[in-house]
């Protein structure tokens, strides 16, 4: 039988209940590391609005954020209203 990869939501549901355990692995790591994605740009994006609208970052909204924004360039690159670079 050829496995190929899924396609639809009724063959990855299919998939998933008759794959064998490395196949059912590989298919979670993948859902996994696309709703990871999706949630870390969504947090980006909503910063990136709290910055149009003036507000400065503070360590306790970045602690928040499961990414570290030090390792961020461009969060290193942006300064608060008064001029100071964000902590």
């Amino acid at each position: 039988m050829d496995r190929k990869t899924p396609k639809t939501t009724h063959n990855i549901r299919n998939a998933f209940e008759t794959g064998t355990a490395n196949e059912r692995r590989a298919l979670e790591k993948s859902q996994n590391a696309k709703t990871k994605s999706f949630e870390q740009s969504t947090r980006f994006t909503a910063v990136l609005e709290m910055l149009e609208h003036g507000d400065c970052i503070h360590k306790t909204i970045l602690k928040m954020l499961s990414w570290k924004a030090e390792n961020c360039k461009t969060m290193q690159s942006l300064r608060c209203m008064d001029g100071r670079p964000h902590q």
